[in-house]
């Protein structure tokens, strides 16, 4: 599929999520594509950590890792908060349930001795500056 056709894709599902004839603008739906391209490329990153057939574990680090222990849920995070602003209840009440239920999960995964000392203790668990 030609890379055209994936931002085409991209805008009429924006359009599905939101009612009322609301619709992102063009700077909510730029950083709508920003926020899931971001989050496309920390599940790219985490695929190739792990060799073929291997169930080792190795620390993650690249794009969104320097600062936070799970940046995927900080872009999905985001891509709800940007979807939120069109001003729909139910986008509100998704942010809500999602970002909790990822938060906890993101805390979870955040304190796991698995790594021990090779975790960089200065990552923040999904929100940078939020312990």
């Amino acid at each position: 599929m030609p890379s055209s056709n994936v931002f085409k894709k991209y805008s009429q599902r924006s359009e599905v999520l939101v009612d009322n004839g609301r619709t992102l603008d063009v700077s909510q739906s730029f950083h709508s594509q920003f926020a899931e391209l971001s989050n496309l490329h920390t599940h790219l990153t985490l695929r190739s950590l792990r060799p073929a057939n291997s169930r080792i574990r190795v620390v993650s680090h690249g794009y969104g890792f320097s600062l936070i222990s799970c940046p995927s849920y900080f872009f999905e995070m985001l891509t709800w908060t940007v979807v939120t602003m069109t001003g729909t209840i139910a986008a509100a009440v998704f942010l809500i349930v999602s970002t909790t239920q990822m938060a906890l999960r993101a805390i979870e995964k955040h304190k796991n001795e698995e790594f021990g000392k090779e975790h960089p203790r200065e990552r923040y668990a999904m929100i940078p500056s939020i312990p």
